[in-house]
């Protein structure tokens, strides 16, 4: 296997090909090209002490590709290059394609209750795929799928996953059910296979609720509010997760009208004895309640937390206080 990384600027390759000497690494340079064999068990490795010695704005301006063989590099070869930091996000994220063709991700959930009963409203599905034999969440799992352009195939399975883990397990409340807008790229289409899974399992549609993670990072509110049409048309009900986490969350509650609001845990940490979080998450809340719109107090770890949800009135609560996520077994 080779490494071949082509440097424009001067400066950039004189520091990777002193870098390669210190660490002991043979190539051969030939203009702006550096050639350097490398096994597949030290690639990571090696590319990790590139990424460490290069600044950001360096590993963005080479273009790398990874060959196998002794062979020159043909013209189809060189079309293939990308940047170097994206071939080194590629590399770190093989895991990914490497678990998903021994086992296929699962589903752990985790109870919200309601706040005034103490009842197990409802079941949020959280994606779980396994890495050097532990569990890894979703934020580690759609990171390296989007290094590997699967974002829009694990956002479908995890959403498949969670309806058959479901019905699997026999829960009769309601689900929560996350998914990624940038992976939807139309909705009909994109649902179908929910749909179908529903189907077959004979889960009712006003029981599944889609909540929209990763509020923070929308940048088309319209392409969103299409989905979130197609989702209601058919039944479904609506969350919007991490209220109060930026600006955008609260632009999108203009565009969305959603079903559910969860304030972002990072606020309802600590809410009991932090002036500004107490004033910021009641007037979040009084906003939702002034709107009609449920709210779910979400990473609740404490008893004074969840004392201070309770008396301002939230809807519904969730965190490790209450319950944590369970994996439901096959």
């Amino acid at each position: 296997m080779r490494l071949v990384i082509s440097v424009r600027f001067d400066h950039t390759r004189m520091k990777l090909a002193s870098l390669l000497r210190a660490v002991g690494i043979a190539f051969a340079s030939e203009g702006e090209v550096l050639t350097i064999p490398i096994a597949d068990d030290a690639l990571e490795a090696l590319l990790g002490e590139i990424e460490r010695g290069l600044t950001s704005a360096e590993l963005e301006a080479a273009r790398a590709l990874i060959l196998d063989g002794d062979g020159a590099p043909s013209v189809s070869d060189y079309l293939r290059a990308s940047e170097l930091s994206r071939v080194i996000s590629q590399v770190r994220s093989r895991w990914l394609l490497d678990t998903l063709s021994d086992e296929a991700p699962v589903s752990f959930f985790q109870p919200i209750f309601d706040a005034r009963t103490g009842a197990v409203f409802a079941r949020e599905a959280l994606l779980r795929v396994r890495r050097d034999g532990l569990y890894v969440g979703p934020g580690e799992a759609f990171r390296a799928a989007s290094d590997q352009d699967l974002t829009q195939y694990l956002d479908r399975v995890a959403r498949e996953t969670a309806i058959a883990s479901a019905a699997r397990a026999g829960f009769p409340e309601n689900i929560f059910v996350n998914f990624l807008p940038s992976a939807i790229y139309d909705p009909r289409t994109c649902l179908a296979t929910t749909v179908q899974a529903l189907r077959e399992h004979g889960i009712a549609h006003e029981r599944v609720v889609f909540e929209v993670v990763e509020s923070d990072r929308i940048h088309d509110p319209h392409h969103l509010s299409t989905i979130i049409d197609s989702y209601r048309a058919q039944g479904f009900r609506v969350a919007l997760d991490d209220l109060g986490a930026g600006y955008s969350s609260f632009t999108l509650l203009h565009h969305l009208r959603p079903d559910f609001v969860k304030l972002d845990m990072a606020l309802v940490q600590n809410v009991d004895r932090d002036a500004f979080k107490s004033v910021l998450a009641g007037k979040l809340i009084d906003a939702a309640r002034d709107l009609g719109i449920a709210i779910v107090a979400e990473g609740i770890e404490r008893e004074e937390e969840l004392a201070w949800v309770r008396e301002r009135g939230v809807d519904y609560v969730q965190g490790f206080l209450l319950g944590r996520p369970d994996y439901v077994s096959p």
